[in-house]
């Protein structure tokens, strides 16, 4: 396909896409549930190579945290990688792939989150499904070892997402072939077709089939080429579905060469593509509030209903007064005891639980810390930094800097869930990526 991205493009896609059968995919189950409409995926890294830095977790703890606030901003499923797919990334063991997924499985599965784990080696797969996974995100190809995790998945009530990985294996960078995305008899097609019939003769209920955006290709190390062929597979990924029977998953782009420095904004445009495109429903992304904004405004429009049913336009009407945000924490988000906040965040947090000290808003629970520097453009740094870490979490503290002598400043934060009255996981996320911002730890370390 070629040609600008403009009305007349899409209305040659639609076209062609209008040739194949209309028929819609099969419901996957998992744990019991149907997972219908368009579902999100949040992602959690465990690997320290992985450039997207904010899905970055350096613990069991902070990964634990970040799972939840992704489930509670409406992931429907958080996605655990141990391992980075980038070309420069060191590559790591099965041992060490369960040594970071186990306890992280366990600890989000307590919570009744429903839990993907990524990984192309067998054992690593049917480990997590003993600890409770409830899908395995399947990057490579386990030739005789497939059918073992289908029948496994199967047992256990979980699902599989099937990824295209004309290398072997995500971290084994192939080519990819050069034919028509709506040939039946291409070689993706026949890959999932393949899958398809093992899926259906181990009786697995959940699966999804992932052409493999999110892997680098051989072939497509050009950002102009790679973008190209992202572009079109999002909208015509109906045609896989059409064609295998099979909901479709995605990990949508991310685009560094066009979108630089807002490269986090990326992920929201392809998802527009992919919804528009009307044939993914999985999006996995490290940015859970903006991809559902996008997919529940395109909804306004009439188009498909989220998995949840809930009516896209009652979620933040200047009408509804009081409801909170789903991009937010909401009335209906747990709260937590101090207790809970001190084990999670460690004894040796520089963080406390107190009472809020702004009139009007006295006893209420909050987290809080102080951050004092010698430097006022170093406190002003710290300001900035929280608040862009306040804008990516949709979570917003309270702050106040102070000249407390001539060469000493503080700045005090304060966070609790204005919502429910009280602490939440979104004020631990908040605390633990305030913590995180260099800026902070270069003053920390420093004291």
């Amino acid at each position: 396909m070629a040609g600008r991205l403009d009305l007349r493009y899409l209305s040659r896609v639609y076209e062609r896409l209008s040739t194949l059968p209309a028929r819609p995919p099969r419901t996957c189950r998992i744990r019991g549930q149907e997972m219908n409409g368009q579902v999100i995926m949040g992602v959690v890294n465990l690997s320290p190579d992985s450039w997207y830095r904010e899905s970055v977790a350096k613990s069991p703890e902070a990964a634990i945290r970040r799972g939840t606030v992704l489930s509670a901003q409406g992931a429907q499923i958080v996605d655990i990688g141990a391992e980075s797919t980038t070309l420069t990334a060191e590559r790591v063991s099965a041992d060490a792939q369960q040594t970071r997924l186990i306890p992280v499985v366990k600890g989000l599965s307590e919570k009744g989150i429903l839990v993907s784990c990524e990984t192309y080696d067998l054992k690593t797969a049917l480990v997590c499904l003993d600890a409770g996974a409830a899908i395995i995100n399947l990057t490579g190809d386990l030739k005789e070892g497939q059918m073992e995790l289908y029948k496994a998945a199967a047992m256990n009530d979980a699902g599989v997402i099937v990824n295209f990985t004309p290398g072997g294996r995500s971290v084994d960078f192939g080519a990819l072939p050069s034919e028509d995305p709506l040939d039946p008899s291409s070689t993706v097609m026949r890959y999932f077709e393949t899958q398809a019939n093992a899926i259906e003769k181990a009786r697995l209920e959940g699966a999804w089939m992932d052409p493999g955006l999110g892997f680098y290709h051989t072939n497509l190390l050009d950002g102009k080429a790679r973008v190209k062929y992202q572009i079109d597979t999002l909208l015509t990924a109906s045609a896989l579905r059409t064609i295998i029977g099979w909901p479709v998953c995605v990990a949508l782009p991310h685009a560094f060469d066009y979108f630089e420095n807002e490269v986090r904004t990326a992920e929201a445009f392809f998802g527009v593509l992919a919804s528009i495109g009307g044939g993914v429903d999985l999006y996995r992304t490290h940015e859970v509030t903006k991809v559902r904004g996008v997919l529940s405004a395109l909804e306004s429009h009439g188009g498909r209903v989220l998995s949840d049913g809930t009516p896209c336009l009652s979620w933040e009407a200047a009408s509804d007064e009081g409801r909170e945000s789903s991009l937010g924490c909401r009335a209906d988000t747990p709260i937590l005891t101090d207790n809970e906040c001190i084990q999670q965040m460690g004894k040796s947090s520089v963080w406390e639980v107190s009472y809020c000290r702004l009139a009007g808003r006295k006893g209420v629970r909050v987290l809080r810390r102080e951050i004092r520097s010698t430097c006022h453009s170093d406190a002003m740094r710290v300001m900035a930094g929280i608040g862009e870490v306040a804008n990516r979490l949709n979570h917003h503290p309270n702050i106040a800097i102070t000249g407390t002598s001539c060469d000493e400043f503080c700045i005090s934060i304060e966070s609790s869930s204005a919502a429910v009255g009280g602490l939440t996981a979104f004020d631990l996320a908040l605390a633990q990526a305030v913590d995180d911002l260099a800026i902070v730890q270069m003053i920390d370390s420093s004291q």
